[in-house]
């Protein structure tokens, strides 16, 4: 990934995975960007029509790569270099993409009121914010990467949260 995106080499990365729709919250994570002009976006997954207008909206960050549709092995690359995970989907039952990033360890962000993450992330392995909008996201990501706050561990997995589904029935 690095080989692909030398400019990215050495720096922190919030990643972002996802069709480019405004229930993922595209917009979202590029208003988001552009708060934070000293750390690296990267957006991957499948270009909707929505990625023109929210580029035309919000205008595109310099601290903004778009990726494209990956498969599973490049999105392992993204994960494998991102500092953290940042989910900011308006909606979504519950997005694997949560999973996949704890898989390599990364701290998760997303907002307490766009569904089932809030019954996975917890202040052990990532940050919740209580509505999915840049400031937000921004304060959150300043406090884990900027300001170092450390997540106790990535403790959470698929494993568990199929437990506690199981144990609802």
């Amino acid at each position: 990934m690095i080989d692909t995106y030398p400019a990215l080499g050495n720096k922190k990365i919030v990643a972002g995975i996802g069709n480019t729709t405004e229930r993922k919250g595209f917009d979202i994570f590029l208003k988001t960007a552009a708060l934070m002009p000293e750390l690296e976006f990267v957006w991957a997954g499948r270009k909707e029509s929505y990625y023109t207008e929210a580029l035309k909206a919000y205008g595109k960050p310099n601290n903004f790569v778009y990726l494209g549709a990956m498969d599973a092995d490049q999105l392992s690359g993204v994960y494998s270099i991102a500092s953290v995970y940042l989910m900011c989907s308006r909606f979504d039952t519950l997005p694997s993409t949560i999973f996949e990033a704890q898989l390599f360890g990364l701290p998760v962000i997303g907002s307490k009121d766009s569904g089932g993450i809030v019954d996975v992330i917890n202040d052990s392995n990532g940050l919740l914010t209580e509505n999915a909008n840049e400031t937000q996201f921004a304060k959150a990501i300043r406090k884990l990467l900027v300001d170092n706050l450390k997540i106790k561990s990535t403790s959470n997995s698929f494993e568990k949260y199929v437990d506690y589904v199981v144990e609802m029935f």
